[in-house]
């Protein structure tokens, strides 16, 4: 009985949304790092991770994401975008910098990249970085451990939010199922 209900419970906060939080909040936390070589470096959890930032002309953040093992990021939604200029631009690049300068940036070097604004609203933009042209590019979901993103506004001041959206990988899903149905077999077994 105890092994089922560990069973339906895991089954249960894989299928739901199972944790949202803010992991920065300039207003809060300050400003998001402008230097490439020293992002701001944040660890994702499990499920919605909201950064909300503001960025004027000519204004670069960058920002460091872990990824725990066993974990993926599936999503990347933009939750606000609040400017009167309808593009600003992010990139992402596998570790823990950023290489590309901002100014001559070789997409070559890029995983991946795109524009977005506010037609973006509630829009997971990450398999849209992944098939720009001339990057690496890349399928999602990203795994690894390490990815690094550079946010840029180019022109007038801008207010966002972006959701960086985790889930367990394929391979920790089953570990997970496995192991609760080896106890729902050995509790069968001692219940006989």
């Amino acid at each position: 009985m105890i092994a089922r209900s560990l069973l339906l419970a895991y089954v249960f906060a894989l299928s739901t949304s199972t944790w949202s939080q803010v992991i920065w909040n300039e207003d809060v936390h300050g400003d998001l790092s402008g230097d490439r070589f020293n992002p701001t470096s944040l660890n994702l959890g499990w499920g919605s991770n909201v950064v909300i930032g503001s960025m004027g002309e000519g204004d670069r953040e960058y920002v460091h994401f872990h990824l725990a093992p066993g974990m993926e990021l599936s999503q990347l939604r933009v939750l606000a975008y609040v400017s009167t200029d309808p593009l600003a631009f992010i990139g992402v690049q596998e570790g823990t910098i950023f290489t590309e300068p901002h100014e001559g940036a070789n997409p070559g070097n890029l995983l991946g990249y795109t524009l977005w604004g506010p037609q973006d609203i509630g829009v997971d933009i990450l398999p849209r970085m992944g098939q720009a042209p001339s990057t690496i590019g890349f399928t999602p979901p990203l795994t690894g451990s390490d990815y690094t993103f550079w946010i840029q506004q180019t022109g007038d001041p801008t207010d966002y939010s972006l959701d960086f959206v985790t889930v367990p990988e394929p391979a920790t899903i089953s570990l997970g199922i496995g192991v609760a149905a080896i106890l729902l077999r050995r509790r069968a077994r001692q219940t006989r």
